[in-house]
């Protein structure tokens, strides 16, 4: 881990290359202790979120259970936020799911400030 304010050192090689379905990733999430990462992809039927560990890239979790196009994802302490715009938001933790219906966009502003506090 990095120390509070330590500068970030970008990596000049490739350390591994993240499989995602055929259509991408749109959006991507480091957690906050930097030992995860969370990938927003698009599926043929699904949104999968695709949780790797870093810094080795070992896949842990396919989360599934958006329908549409993810918004966001945020961190926060071990829990995973996730928003999309089939009118949910997900609380992922261990590979488990909470679900909450809404208007994303307000989630996605509600889980940006939640996620700030300490």
């Amino acid at each position: 881990g990095r120390a509070p304010g330590q500068m970030c050192k970008i990596p000049k090689t490739e350390h591994f290359e993240i499989p995602t379905p055929a259509l991408g990733c749109l959006l991507m999430s480091f957690s906050n202790d930097g030992r995860w990462l969370a990938c927003g992809c698009v599926g043929k039927d699904s949104h999968p979120i695709l949780v790797y560990s870093i810094p080795d890239g070992t896949h842990h979790h396919t989360l599934t259970g958006h329908y549409n196009i993810l918004y966001d994802l945020k961190w926060y302490k071990q829990s995973l936020l996730s928003a999309s715009s089939d009118c949910t938001a997900r609380v992922w933790r261990n590979g488990k799911t909470r679900k909450t219906d809404g208007a994303p966009f307000l989630l996605c502003t509600a889980l940006s400030g939640w996620t700030r506090e300490k």
